[in-house]
């Protein structure tokens, strides 16, 4: 079989605040630290220098990866703090998500606030309206994520949406499988 090596944008999505529990950061670090070397695997993301966007950034850096910031025009400062490939500044956070996942081709959804579960649900919904919809993997990082899961299911199984979560989105608690998977999903 003939494997070919592709380039990927990884979209990774996670916290902006620092004063959140260690453990978050230090599990986050170390999944991001094994991301970061995977070859031709590139970090889009929102363009804050801060909690677990911070974290990314940094691996991504030291790796010498390629980076594509996206800011709204009300955090446009965030991105004067920053080194990246190609900056972009929307109008809004509603362009801001867009932005975000027209420039990725995989999305990594780490422990996060408000913003991040914005990205997750916009996202999701994109994905069901996209000719090619991107992977969805949600770190569940000290079961961060079960509750949403659990809402999920109970929204399928009442009806109120056609598709297991199962079905458009991988949900992981362990590090090695979302470096396994985003490494092998690499090769063609």
């Amino acid at each position: 079989m003939f494997w070919m090596v592709i380039v990927m944008n990884l979209f990774v999505a996670g916290t902006a605040k620092e004063k959140v529990d260690s453990s978050y950061l230090d599990d986050c670090d170390e999944l991001l630290s094994m991301v970061a070397s995977i070859p031709n695997i590139h970090l889009v993301f929102g363009g804050y220098r801060s909690g677990v966007m911070r974290l990314g950034y940094d691996n991504f850096r030291e790796n010498n990866k390629k980076i594509i910031a996206v800011s709204d025009e009300v955090f446009q400062s965030s991105l004067d703090e920053i080194e990246a490939d190609k900056k972009i500044v929307t109008n809004n956070t509603i362009g801001r998500t867009n932005d975000l996942y027209h420039n990725s081709d995989c999305l990594l959804f780490l422990p996060g606030g408000l913003g991040t579960y914005s990205e997750l649900f916009s996202m999701i919904e994109e994905n069901k309206n996209n000719s090619k919809p991107r992977p969805v993997i949600l770190y569940n990082c000290n079961y961060f994520y079960t509750p949403i899961v659990q809402e999920l299911y109970h929204l399928y199984q009442e009806g109120f949406i056609e598709s297991a979560p199962s079905d458009y989105m991988m949900v992981e608690s362990d590090k090695k499988k979302i470096y396994t998977y985003l490494k092998e999903r690499k090769m063609k």
